[in-house]
């Protein structure tokens, strides 16, 4: 990717560290460019209004020497980062709130963000809700809609697995370096986004996951979208915050109705409470905004093997557990498990949390 000198200076200034979007701006008004932050002396007395971690890390980042080692280490690491000086930076993000110095980006770039809708929601989902996230993710990305959500656990993972069940487009916007796995145990997740679409942070690669972090980059999974769609939300989910920034940013709230007795349903509730849209079915995003006619929707078909026909066939019914499968066809834990795997990649079935199975919902 090819950088002006004021664009790679701006990479460069927004890599120091302590350096926040907030700060950077205000250097940027103080000195009038980022050549100018970095040739300023040590006792400049402009500096003084800044903390002194970020007027440290300035005083280690003003040489050539270390402008160039970043570039060799985002070359290394397969990192591209986008100033907004850029042409390739986004222009739905120009005008947001704060809208990112630098887009640090691993992965398939550019997306189709004319297209793009935000799917989030809890970490601490109802099964109703993952349920509900990998079917919206899913008839999204076989629309042609760029998923946008945020890799964390719960309804985010579950939009993502979604969208990537089909081949679709998917675009992950992370609280820490997009060269840090977080959660751990979304390891294979990351990297089937890194393959399949990408993943985007403001935050130099190395950046831990630190708290801060989360709610800033939800302003980010909005402006991104053309919409915001919240699955299930608690009273004090994060996804209200990235709801909260879409509707500042001009961008529509969608919310799939939840249980009232469910306070993992408090908040999303709260929000069609308040006007936000309902969203019964996929459908009615791709309607609303003429990204396609209202989907034809087949049964899935039974198998042709003798035993996945039989469980498929149990799955009609109700989800069940590995153990009530295992019950239901006397067939070994080893031979069942592999049998179920078979299925579910092939797309006859849908693995739930705590191994219970069922079939897609169309």
């Amino acid at each position: 990717m090819e950088h002006t000198g004021q664009d790679r200076l701006w990479i460069a200034l927004s890599s120091v560290e302590g350096m926040d979007a907030q700060a950077f701006y205000r250097l940027i008004a103080e000195f009038g460019d980022a050549g100018a932050v970095f040739s300023a002396a040590a006792e400049d007395a402009r500096l003084d209004k800044f903390p002194a971690a970020l007027r440290r890390g300035l005083k280690r980042t003003q040489s050539e020497e270390y402008i160039d080692g970043l570039f060799t280490n985002l070359e290394l690491k397969g990192v591209d980062a986008l100033s907004r000086l850029h042409p390739d930076y986004p222009a739905v993000m120009q005008d947001i709130y704060l809208p990112p110095p630098v887009l640090y980006i691993r992965g398939r770039w550019p997306i189709d963000l004319e297209r793009a809708v935000a799917v989030v929601g809890s970490r601490r989902p109802t099964r109703y809700g993952l349920d509900a996230a990998f079917m919206i993710g899913r008839e999204l990305a076989a629309a042609g809609i760029t998923v946008v959500s945020g890799l964390a656990r719960g309804i985010d993972a579950r939009a993502h697995e979604g969208a990537l069940s089909t081949g679709g487009s998917v675009a992950a916007v992370l609280g820490c370096g997009v060269d840090v796995v977080y959660p751990r145990e979304h390891e294979r997740l990351y990297a089937e986004v890194a393959q399949s679409g990408c993943l985007i942070s403001e935050y130099p690669p190395g950046t831990r996951p630190l708290p801060g972090n989360f709610p800033a980059r939800n302003r980010i999974i909005s402006g991104l979208s053309r919409a915001a769609v919240v699955v299930e939300a608690g009273i004090k989910s994060g996804a209200l915050i990235t709801a909260g920034h879409a509707l500042a940013q001009g961008r529509d709230v969608y919310v799939v109705p939840g249980s009232i007795f469910s306070p993992a349903c408090e908040g999303s509730n709260r929000l069609l409470a308040d006007g936000a849209h309902p969203l019964l079915k996929t459908e009615d995003i791709l309607v609303a905004y003429g990204w396609g006619q209202r989907m034809e929707k087949e049964g899935p078909t039974a198998p042709d093997d003798p035993v996945q026909k039989k469980i498929f066939g149990l799955l009609r019914n109700e989800p069940l557990s590995f153990d009530s499968l295992s019950e239901a066809l006397g067939v070994e834990a080893g031979a069942l498990n592999s049998i179920l795997t078979i299925m579910e990649l092939s797309g006859i079935i849908t693995q739930l949390p705590g191994r219970v199975f069922t079939l897609p919902r169309v």
